[in-house]
């Protein structure tokens, strides 16, 4: 599960250059349903930057007394010339609410996006947040022959559920959901598994490019490139799936080199043909 919190700038640079690794919180209704492998989107309330994190490890204390027992200074957010005292923390929570909740330490690993940018070198990729649905919306709304075949039609409640769906047995850190960029235009969207369904197989659980460079040999190029990467990093093969009986996606597919495995996966609604290319 993802989970999205706003930081100040210091604890958030704090957090990005990796000597903050233990962010204090009220454990209230929205931090306690926070479990370890979860992924937290911090961010930056001065410059609106981004950052996932994952969480590594949950410290429930009853009062923030305790929990600065619990742990050093420098993980906590102190520099080595700064005192660390607990009612700090008072600045930001009464003591009613610390009574009423107690506190949580959730200890946090940065998740470097360095692989994301392998993706492509002809335009940028950059990791998708909530704060990009709108964005997402206005691009998948207009492919509308795709939800005729793959219903329901796209929802900014159905974006939000796709950014977290993973796969049986696999964990956040294993998915990119992510939005590829022409001199900052959104003009595609991608969610990918890494090691999936086998640690030789990236798997494309959803692609789809704006009708405005439809039929322009764009998506062609993201695909051919993103498959150039992938080989060169290991991987033997990408997998996806497209609705029986859609033409267009057949279509799409098989041009850029997915042939059909002869496997088909059943839903309510549909469908689902899967296709593999060997790289």
């Amino acid at each position: 599960m993802t989970h999205c919190m706003n930081l100040w700038d210091d604890s958030f640079q704090a957090i990005k250059e990796g000597w903050k690794t233990v962010e204090m919180r009220l454990n209230d209704e929205k931090r306690s349903i926070i479990d370890v492998d979860d992924i937290i989107e911090f961010t930056n309330t001065t410059t609106q930057e981004k950052m996932s994190c994952k969480v590594m490890n949950i410290y429930k204390y009853s009062d923030f007394a305790e929990l600065y027992k619990h742990h050093d200074k420098i993980s906590i957010g102190y520099k080595e010339d700064e005192t660390a005292n607990p009612d700090d923390m008072y600045a930001y929570y009464t003591r009613e609410q610390v009574e009423k909740y107690g506190v949580v330490g959730i200890q946090v690993s940065v998740i470097e996006d360095s692989a994301i940018k392998l993706f492509s070198d002809r335009y940028e990729v950059k990791k998708l947040y909530e704060s990009d649905v709108p964005d997402i919306l206005a691009l998948c709304k207009e492919n509308t022959l795709y939800y005729q075949y793959c219903p329901p039609f796209v929802s900014e409640e159905s974006i939000c559920e796709d950014m977290n769906a993973l796969p049986p047995g696999k964990q956040m850190d294993d998915k990119h959901y992510i939005g590829f960029y022409n001199n900052k235009d959104l003009i595609a969207v991608m969610d990918l598994i890494e090691r999936f369904p086998d640690e030789n197989t990236t798997f494309i659980g959803f692609f789809m490019t704006d009708v405005s460079i439809q039929k322009h040999g764009v998506g062609t190029k993201i695909i051919t490139e993103l498959c150039e990467k992938l080989k060169c990093n290991g991987y033997s093969s990408v997998r996806l799936g497209w609705v029986k009986g859609n033409p267009q996606a057949e279509h799409f597919w098989k041009k850029n080199g997915f042939a059909e495995t002869g496997v088909e996966s059943k839903t309510e609604n549909y469908i689902v043909t899967i296709a593999q290319r060997v790289l």
